[in-house]
């Protein structure tokens, strides 16, 4: 019954999904042709969904209902933030489904789209393999590094006040 129940009735009368049982109660559930589940199911202080995997199937099935929603809003996400770093939905195919655990682009673009993905994880991993900078690249990069970090002057000692002056040494 799950998605197509709409009310159900206990002793002959409607009661709401709350209605605690009793012992010998009789429960007939109220169910239409139509299966459509209420987001207001989903919201605790309404108590009708108690245990996670509930409500992991409702949720599953509102995402299935917006799932070409999402896929649209994910690729037109996805190929915005792309072009601002130089790549394309290609190289999201490419290097962004086997991190993110997907086996089409399509649920690539509609978990970007839902937000089950995050864009910016996406981008940041897509920039990190793209824009990748050469062996020689990193190497004169550390080492420009290394030429600002040294100084032509040498190091000086700092004076420590618990120090002990021993013919003229710090020690």
């Amino acid at each position: 019954m799950g998605h197509r129940c709409i009310g159900a009735k206990v002793g002959g009368r409607i009661v709401p999904f709350t209605h605690k049982l009793e012992m010998g109660d009789q429960v007939e559930i109220i169910t239409a042709k139509e299966p459509n589940p209420s987001r207001d199911w989903l919201n605790p202080s309404l108590g009708f969904v108690h245990s996670g995997r509930a409500r992991a199937k409702i949720n599953a099935w509102f995402r299935k209902q917006s799932r070409e929603k999402n896929i649209e809003a994910g690729k037109d996400i996805l190929e915005s933030e792309l072009s601002k770093i130089g790549a394309t939905l290609k190289d999201a195919d490419v290097y962004a489904m086997k991190r993110f655990n997907v086996n089409t682009a399509d649920e690539l673009y509609a978990g970007v789209g839902s937000g089950d993905i995050r864009i910016n994880q996406v981008v940041n991993h897509i920039n990190a393999l793209v824009n990748k900078p050469t062996a020689e690249e990193e190497d004169q990069q550390a080492l420009e590094k290394l030429q600002s970090s040294e100084s032509d002057q040498p190091m000086q000692a700092k004076p420590n006040k618990d120090a002990v002056v021993v013919e003229g040494l710090i020690t």
